[in-house]
């Protein structure tokens, strides 16, 4: 009995589409942290920041879909499909007329260098600083237990 292998590139290339949403979703998860930590209205500014771009990645997409669906067309689906046909014949045509092969797809893969250095600031922020009822945190432990260990 054959072996049935499962493509793993589309799994690969939806994998490419999750390190900027978890990004924005972990600088939520420090600024609502570090304003637990510390009380001050910037910090629960810039969480309320990360969490509309989490919401205008993850959810407006899908909202926009539907709206367009609901949508009217302008055309009937048999212009559109005519249009689609026309469009398609005349790409292939200029380009075996140029002798270009298809090439592979292409995919730009987006790391979300600013927003990481952004929660890791902010969270390294507020580790440094001090707790409302006065105590310092050092390292995950209290000022006082850590000098007299």
């Amino acid at each position: 009995m054959p072996v049935r292998h499962t493509p793993v590139m589309p799994y690969f290339l939806q994998a490419l589409d999750w390190p900027e949403p978890l990004t924005y979703a972990t600088g939520a998860g420090v600024g609502f942290w570090a304003f637990r930590l510390s009380r001050k209205v910037g910090y629960l500014l810039v969480a309320s920041y990360f969490c509309v771009v989490v919401f205008s990645l993850l959810a407006l997409p899908r909202i926009k879909a539907e709206l367009d669906a609901r949508r009217a067309p302008t055309q009937s689906e048999e212009t559109q499909r005519k249009i689609s046909a026309a469009v398609s014949e005349a790409v292939d045509g200029v380009l075996n007329k140029e002798g270009v092969q298809p090439g592979a797809g292409e995919r730009n893969i987006h790391i979300p260098l600013g927003p990481l250095l952004l929660v890791i600031g902010v969270w390294l922020l507020t580790r440094g600083e001090a707790r409302p009822g006065g105590r310092e945190v050092v390292s995950g432990t209290p000022k006082d237990e850590a000098t007299t260990a």
